[in-house]
């Protein structure tokens, strides 16, 4: 449920599971799977706020499916050590990003030009990179995704939580699998 609203539900589920004593790549799969059908549900309701833009909804989701294979290859490659060192700074990049996407999206001029263009290939880029980081760890990965489609220009909170919700079921679909 929190996923679906609001992105974030998997930084209260993981450290619950490292808690119980589940090894840490074992609580990032586990929550992997476990968020699919939260994602895909809150996709599904929120369809309308989807039907805007079907080609580019198709070339984004392609995207995310091949970053969340690749973070998925990276976790599975990189081992128990690696992952544990990583987490800390996976979320401290989360939250930097989080906090400061204001100054971001300043310094970078995002939001500037009136039609909200921007590189055809930006979009792509963007929802790869917050892909990738899904896929290997999941937890962020909503609110990682709103501030990477408020970075693109879109300001529709319904439409980019629903985009946030239709993305994090292709990142964790394929991540799972």
């Amino acid at each position: 449920a929190i996923n679906s609203v609001a992105g974030g539900g998997s930084l209260i589920s993981f450290p619950a599971l490292v808690a119980l004593g589940v090894p840490k790549v074992h609580a990032n799969v586990t929550n992997t799977v476990s968020l699919c059908p939260g994602y895909f549900g809150g996709a599904v309701a929120q369809r309308t706020a989807l039907s805007g833009d079907r080609d580019r909804l198709k070339r984004l989701s392609i995207a995310a499916g091949l970053g969340g294979l690749t973070g998925s290859v990276l976790l599975l490659s990189t081992g128990e050590a690696a992952f544990t060192k990583m987490v800390p700074w996976l979320i401290l990049l989360a939250c930097a990003l989080l906090g400061g996407q204001q100054r971001i999206r300043r310094l970078l001029r995002i939001g500037e030009r009136a039609d909200g263009a921007h590189s055809a290939v930006t979009p792509l880029l963007s929802v790869f990179a917050v892909s990738i980081y899904g896929g290997y760890f999941g937890a962020g990965i909503g609110i990682l995704m709103l501030v990477a489609l408020g970075f693109l220009g879109l300001t529709d909170i319904h439409a980019m939580n629903g985009l946030k919700n239709f993305f994090g079921a292709c990142i964790n679909g394929v991540a799972a699998a």
